[in-house]
């Protein structure tokens, strides 16, 4: 995907933050409800076990403490990056060969190869090798190996692979597999993952297996699970999608939800107000109702969902009214040339000067097939009525209930519709 090829190409290294809790499905729950002593006791258990089975790598030189102001002004001198260390602390800036425990700076670590157990920095951690355990910075964390716990950065997290959680205040980049969660404000950036992606702007996965939530777009590879987001959401294949404005996708098993369109090869449950898919229906009618508002259609689909969309008018009263018209409905297959479209449906007519009406009505309408293309469908309505100064009204026998007041009306009534459509 560009979107990764990218931040290989000008990043070429890896964010990470936080506590560790690889494979704890419970960690997110306990993050929301803040709770701090959990989170101590992590750190602490990692740091633990950490200084138990550290041993230092082939080449280096063990150090049970490294103190300094920042590097080479330390106990360990130029030496630094040939000692293993199992805890370090820096008044600005620290750099080693290893952690094993616990490392702190007032402003960065550099850490040559792997940093165990507590990584924190005001600003920001470099790890060239692996992590494990919990990174945490006021601003960024780059892992360029394997990052395994809990990630924390106030602006982005980076790394290679990740198991656990990473959560930046903007960004996390992960350029390979990510098991766990990513939440981000902004933006979160994956090759695959196995769990959650959630971001205040955008998320970008080649393959999720879970759950990717955003606020404004989601886009991804193939998903199994679900598809969240403010504005648009697009996939390959995905069980659902959920969507402010636009769905996208290539086969889609579940609900497509959108508040305006949804896009998709197959799709049989979609709902928005326009739905395109290949195997779906897309009709052009035209229908009139009991008040004679006559309105040119557009119905699309899949094979049992299907929005609706209207524009048209009222010529019977003394000014031309305009009608708008939108709605939901779902097919009920009886036979192969006859089913029941049922819709609920507001329909708005005015002048655009003075007046409005707004009419929202169920619908039950037999529906039967003429040929490959056509169908002709009419049945009964119970609308609900609303007119400013009764402009719109008409008597109406079959009323059911009525309000009148100062410069509106109200009542709700049986009525009916008809009309045509054709595939196309």
């Amino acid at each position: 995907m560009q979107a990764l090829q990218f931040f290989r190409n000008n990043i070429g290294v890896q964010p990470s933050l936080g506590v560790i809790i690889a494979n704890n499905k419970k960690m997110i729950p306990e993050m929301k409800r803040g709770v701090v002593k959990r989170f101590i006791a992590a750190a602490i258990f990692t740091v633990s076990a950490v200084v138990a089975s550290a041993q230092a790598p082939e080449g280096l030189k063990e150090s049970n403490a490294h103190v300094g102001v920042i590097y080479p002004i330390s106990t360990n001198g130029t030496e630094a990056l040939k000692y293993s260390n199992k805890f370090s602390i820096h008044l600005i800036g620290g750099a080693s060969g290893q952690e094993e425990a616990f490392c702190a700076s007032g402003f960065g670590n550099f850490i040559k190869n792997d940093g165990n157990g507590l990584i924190a920095a005001g600003f920001g951690s470099v790890i060239m090798g692996d992590a494990q355990g919990a990174q945490l910075s006021g601003f960024a964390n780059y892992i360029h190996g394997y990052a395994e716990g809990f990630q924390g950065a106030g602006f982005a997290n980076v790394a290679d692979v990740s198991e656990g959680v990473q959560a930046a205040g903007f960004a996390n980049v992960n350029l390979g597999s990510i098991r766990g969660t990513q939440i981000a404000g902004a933006v979160n950036v994956a090759e695959c993952v196995d769990g959650f992606q959630g971001a205040g702007y955008i998320n970008v996965a080649k393959d999720v297996r879970g759950a990717q939530a955003a606020g404004f777009v989601n886009v991804a590879g193939d998903i199994k699970g679900t598809q969240i987001a403010g504005y648009v959401n697009v996939s390959g294949d995905v069980n659902s999608q959920i969507a402010g404005f636009i769905n996208v996708a290539k086969n889609v098993k579940g609900v497509q939800l959108a508040g305006f369109i949804n896009v998709a090869e197959t799709s049989d449950y979609p709902i928005g107000l326009v739905n395109v898919s290949r195997n779906g229906e897309k009709f052009l009618g035209v229908t009139v109702d009991d008040n004679m508002t006559t309105l040119a259609t557009f119905r699309s689909g899949g094979k049992y969902l299907y929005g609706l969309v209207g524009a048209g008018t009222n010529l019977t009263f003394d000014e031309p009214a305009y009608a708008l018209e939108v709605g939901l409905g779902a097919h009920i297959p009886l036979a192969k040339i006859f089913r029941i479209n049922t819709e609920v449906a507001v329909t708005s007519l005015t002048d655009f000067w003075n007046t409005l009406q707004v009419s929202s009505s169920f619908r039950l309408l037999p529906a039967l097939k003429l040929g490959n293309r056509f169908e002709i469908f009419a049945g009964p309505t119970y609308n609900y009525e609303y007119s400013e100064y009764s402009f719109y009204r008409k008597n109406i026998s079959t009323q059911v209930w009525s309000n009148n007041d100062v410069g509106y009306s109200q009542r709700m009534y049986i009525g009916g519709l008809a009309g045509i459509h054709f595939d196309i």
